[in-house]
């Protein structure tokens, strides 16, 4: 794995408009793919863990649900189950077929790209040195996976146990132009930081607060991060923002956002 810090986004709070995210799926069928996994703390103390979980395909319709596992030491843990379906969609015009997931309530939640979600969390006591591991399972009388190799993932727990990360790096004061002196335009630098080469949904929320009162929110955001292998003169990592949407750079420079 490779770490990779990418920096940084400048907010003015004002509207954010962010294109959505399409991944081409390359491989023929369907396949289901855990992709990362994180061990964050809680307030209690405690690890909660999650999942990147992509499932893709190029069949429909294709029942693909799916139930994931999380293990440490090899004892379960806790699991989730994922109603997910490929179904023909005229509204997908290039790909023919949506990835739609049916929650309990009954909505459905359809897209033409891959049905990607971070999955948890899973709150479970752990020690550095002991071995989290993600299982896809196909879920009772769904299509199972030609390619098992990537429907699971093992990862030690080295007793840091954030995988990936948002922090506010720098925050700045200037006057406002032909304002009252008491007025300033307020610029917040943020940093994302990932551990691996896949895409991450890093969208946030932004809130200034003045004297410990909320005073102005940017809502919140997609904001898709994809980290690479970079080809050329990088020397190693690339991270581009709306999964290449705009121009990678070699880190830690900054995209044009």
């Amino acid at each position: 794995m490779q770490r990779h810090l990418l920096t940084s986004l400048t907010c003015l709070f004002a509207v954010l408009l962010v294109t959505d995210l399409a991944r081409a799926q390359t491989a023929p069928g369907w396949n289901r793919k855990v992709e990362a996994i994180a061990a964050i703390p809680d307030a209690t103390g405690g690890v909660q863990l999650y999942a990147v979980v992509e499932v893709d395909s190029q069949v429909a319709p294709a029942d693909l649900a799916t139930v994931v596992e999380f293990r440490v030491n090899g004892t379960a843990v806790g699991s989730s189950f994922h109603d997910i379906d490929c179904n023909p969609c005229a509204a997908c015009p290039t790909t023919g077929r949506c990835i739609c997931e049916t929650l309990a309530d009954g909505t459905e939640i359809c897209d033409c790209s891959p049905w990607r979600s971070i999955v948890g969390p899973i709150p479970t006591p752990i020690q550095p040195g002991d071995e989290i591991m993600v299982i896809l399972y196909p879920a009772p009388g769904a299509l199972p996976d030609d390619d098992t190799s990537d429907d699971q993932l093992v990862q030690p727990f080295g007793g840091d146990p954030v995988f990936w990360n948002r922090r506010i790096a720098d925050v700045q004061l200037t006057p406002t132009a032909g304002a009252p002196d008491n007025f300033f335009d307020i610029t917040v630098q943020v940093d994302y930081e990932g551990e691996y080469d896949g895409v991450l949904n890093m969208g946030l929320s932004l809130e200034l607060l003045i004297n410990g009162q909320s005073h102005s929110t940017i809502p919140g955001f997609e904001d898709w991060i994809t980290w690479v292998t970079c080809d050329g003169g990088c020397g190693g990592a690339c991270a581009w923002n709306n999964d290449g949407l705009v121009a990678g750079h070699c880190e830690p420079q900054t995209p044009d956002w």
